[in-house]
């Protein structure tokens, strides 16, 4: 559920960092910036519930748990004060701590669910930092930084962005798959368990049987 909508969300970015909404929706840089900082905050918000859900942190990473809640609680308080700033420079210096932060708490998780052989973590840990490079890459086009054009900006992200869909549907595919293996697994051994106490239950039955015929013959001898 959560990578369905994180890739709505970023679908959503995605009209704006093309010019779709100003040119067509908003005409407003306002407005338009409150598209870019609220699409690209939920797309974060979802990314992060699905990181969470990926490696179960509620669970096994209590810690990881709770460092992503407050992350995505402190992107979303700076990305309201944001978009009260509107189309500024400081917006996007306020805007670059909380994409590295984010950076650093979710590339941790990838690494954590790569060290413990999660199914799928190596094609998140790729998927992620590719993320982050091209949010990062997006944010060193803006003011005040400019030290990326445009142009190059959009090609990179859609190329990023495109890919990183594949791949986190690869993860997610691989994570289901193993799942599923798990399951059939466990099916398959206690189905040899049910077996193996059916057997021991007739045994046990014919042990009883033969215990009942001895004593009745003992019992025959003994009344002659």
């Amino acid at each position: 559920m959560f990578y369905g909508l994180f890739s709505t969300a970023l679908f959503a970015f995605f009209l704006e960092n093309y010019g779709f909404t100003y040119t067509y929706l908003f005409r407003s840089y306002e407005l338009d910036q409150i598209w870019y900082v609220g699409t690209g905050g939920i797309a974060f918000t979802f990314f992060g519930l699905m990181t969470r859900d990926f490696l179960n942190a509620k669970q096994l990473y209590p810690r990881l748990n709770i460092a992503l809640l407050w992350v995505m609680g402190g992107g979303w308080l700076i990305g309201l004060i944001a978009m009260f700033l509107g189309p500024h420079p400081i917006t996007y210096v306020l805007l670059l701590p909380v994409v590295l932060s984010f950076i650093s708490v979710c590339t941790y998780a990838a690494i954590l669910g790569v060290r413990n052989q999660h199914s799928g973590a190596w094609l998140y840990l790729v998927a992620s930092i590719m993320l982050f490079g091209s949010c990062l890459f997006g944010l060193l086009a803006q003011p005040p930084f400019y030290w990326i054009s445009a142009r190059l900006n959009i090609d990179v992200t859609h190329f990023t962005f495109s890919l990183d869909a594949f791949l986190f549907a690869g993860a997610l595919v691989a994570q289901a798959m193993s799942l599923r293996r798990e399951r059939d697994d466990a099916h398959a051994a206690q189905i040899v368990a049910l077996e193996a106490q059916a057997g021991l239950v007739s045994r046990l039955d014919d042990v009883s049987a033969d215990y009942d015929r001895a004593a009745s013959l003992a019992e025959e001898r003994r009344m002659k």
